[in-house]
């Protein structure tokens, strides 16, 4: 009896290195790289030609310098939206060759630069190319009285130029002081992030472009009330000035109004997204469908500033044009933080399916192996240990053959969502999802030749070895259950892991702020602080009390407002002259535009008579 039944696993096992082998074979090897989808890298990398030739003075805080000799982190001067001359940091320097350039003659100087190099011209009051160009144009320069083109020249010959990316965006170069705006290209590469298996491209650049700073919109009176025109010239200058800062703070306004509204309809397609995958994951195994629940069933924060009609925001006071400015650019902050946090979380999800599924690839294959060493132990003698022995690796194999299918057919229906569900276009053209579409093939083929057959060979496996144990007087049922609750056991400590792992990668994987256009002179959010280190950026400290007041002789509203939302609060509300929410620690804090002695402050309560106190510039009583 004992001879039969080794001779039939014998058998088995040939007959299971056969098919484990070809298996193995169908097993692709991981990404080395993630390939970006090629139409969305075109869009977002295509190569502007942009730059000056060697020789051309560029503005510097120690005088003009040759750009050739401009290094990383020099220091140049370029401008803000109102004209205002700032120092500039270089960030990257860069040389190329452009097919052609363009000559031209500004003044008495001759400056030679790529075809797309752009100068902001008065005239029309927007960036323009330089082949664009005529002598028609008035060029911007530092000085009051700006400088027309007096020639051009388009060059078609090979040229190397030089190219430089700056804080501001723009910069000034010939000893005119001709203001022109900074290469683009250096920052592109930026809004890429690398997964394991895949990459996503940031959606807002991709597919929204960069977004300009609210308030620095100054354009031709006629181009936004053409019911004005012909009138001005009956006008006082007060009165033309007070219809010229209608006019920008309209287009302000519409601006706002139209990127909230691109804003938010990007927002609902990957809401849209989320939504079927959860609904997706109803057809998942319990494991999965536990992590797609967890890790995707978040909640959207609603955060939308209060939009004024027309003629209210038109008589705001200065301080309440500023106030309101700000809210705006934190709606669509928040919005644009909301568009990112979905997509990273989506290509998240995918990845982590795509890496458990490798992994129960390795584990069935390792088990498998396990399983044969097991079995080739026989030959050295057939004792009971090493039924035993095989016994458990066949269970083993038997759980991690269950489990490879679970994972494939996860992987082939989420493979099938992204490819042919048309609420999944907008991730398909802002990542690298398409180079996983063939793996819609492997996972068939695995299922077909390779592991369907396995399942059966290690179940006749697994009985043979339960049989003769069985016959020996093994409490096999006992035996079963006790490596089937630790097999369990492992499984549900590596959910819990799964699922702590997306949530540390998620909150560790963000996207570079795009740079926005016409950048004014402004300092940058400041990342998420403590209260306690929020303390250290002030100049002085007095007692009221309990309370402890901190003090800077610089500051406005808008740094205060800057501050709040640098607390990381939540719950935020509006109230009449401010916001108020809660810290991460549960203490109320609120901002507002005016205290008792007249200043912006920010104020942190500890306990009811224990304050902390953020006042922003010199008092006013």
């Amino acid at each position: 009896m004992r001879k039969i039944q080794f001779l039939t696993l014998l058998l088995s096992c040939c007959f299971y290195l056969l098919v484990s082998g070809f298996t193995k074979d169908l097993v692709r090897e991981n990404l080395e790289t993630t390939k970006i989808n090629p139409a969305v890298l075109h869009a977002l990398q295509r190569e502007k030609e942009e730059g000056f030739v060697a020789g051309t003075p560029i503005k510097t805080v120690s005088g003009y310098k040759p750009i050739e000799l401009i290094k990383l982190r020099d220091i140049i001067i370029g401008t803000d939206c109102k004209g205002k001359n700032f120092e500039r940091i270089v960030r990257h320097v860069a040389m190329k060759k452009v097919s052609s350039h363009v000559r031209l003659l500004v003044g008495d100087e001759r400056i030679n630069v790529a075809p797309d190099q752009k100068f902001y011209c008065s005239s029309e009051k927007a960036w323009i190319a330089a082949k664009a160009l005529t002598n028609s144009h008035v060029i911007v320069t530092d000085n009051p009285i700006h400088t027309h083109i007096k020639a051009k020249e388009n060059v078609n010959e090979e040229t190397l130029v030089y190219t430089l990316t700056v804080d501001g965006h723009n910069l000034f170069i010939s000893r005119q002081n001709i203001l022109v705006h900074n290469a683009q290209l250096a920052v592109s590469a930026a809004r890429v992030l690398g997964l394991q298996y895949i990459a996503l491209v940031n959606p807002i650049a991709a597919i929204l472009g960069d977004r300009s700073e609210l308030g620095c919109f100054s354009v031709k009176i006629d181009t936004i009330l053409p019911t004005l025109n012909g009138k001005l010239a009956t006008c006082s200058p007060v009165q033309a000035a007070q219809t010229e800062q209608a006019n920008s703070l309209l287009q302000e306004r519409g601006y706002y109004l139209q990127k909230r509204n691109e804003l938010l309809a990007l927002r609902d397609q990957f809401i849209k997204i989320k939504t079927d995958l959860l609904n997706l994951a109803q057809f998942f195994h319990p494991g999965a469908r536990e992590f797609t629940n967890k890790f995707l069933n978040f909640n959207i924060m609603a955060f939308d500033c209060v939009n004024p009609s027309v003629e209210q925001e038109l008589q705001l006071t200065e301080a309440k044009k500023i106030e309101l400015r700000q809210l705006r650019e934190a709606t669509l902050d928040s919005f644009e933080k909301q568009i990112e946090d979905l997509q990273v979380s989506i290509g998240i999800h995918f990845d982590e399916l795509k890496g458990q599924y490798e992994e129960a690839m390795q584990s069935y294959l390792s088990d498998c192996d396990n399983l044969q060493r097991a079995r080739n132990s026989l030959r050295m003698g057939e004792t009971q240990q090493n039924v035993i022995e095989c016994y458990n690796a066949a269970v083993a194999a038997e759980h991690s053959v269950e489990n490879l299918t679970e994972k494939a057919n996860e992987l082939k229906q989420l493979l099938n969502y992204f490819k042919r569900s048309t609420n999944a276009e907008i991730f398909r053209n802002t990542s690298s999802i398409e180079d996983m579409f063939d793996l819609e093939k492997e996972l068939q083929d695995i299922e077909k030749n390779g592991v369907s057959q396995n399942r059966i060979i290690i179940k006749d496996n697994r009985s043979a070895f339960e049989n003769w144990l069985w016959s020996q007087g093994v409490n096999t049922p006992w035996l079963k259950e006790n490596v089937n609750a630790n097999l369990r056991n492992q499984k549900n400590k590596k959910h819990a892991e799964i699922i702590k792992n997306a949530e540390q990668k998620k909150s560790s994987l963000q996207f570079p702020k795009p740079p926005k256009k016409d950048d004014k002179d402004k300092k940058d959010r400041k990342s998420k602080i403590l209260p306690e280190e929020l303390t250290k950026e002030f100049d002085q400290i007095k007692k009221d009390g309990k309370s402890k007041i901190f003090e800077k002789q610089e500051g406005e509203f808008a740094d205060a407002l800057n501050d709040f939302f640098r607390l990381n609060p939540s719950n935020i509300k509006d109230r009449p002259n401010g916001k108020t929410g809660t810290l991460p620690d549960g203490r109320p804090v609120n901002v507002r535009n005016n205290s008792s002695d007249g200043r912006p402050t920010l104020e942190i309560q500890n306990s009811q008579y224990d304050f902390l106190k953020f006042r922003y510039g010199a008092s006013t009583t």
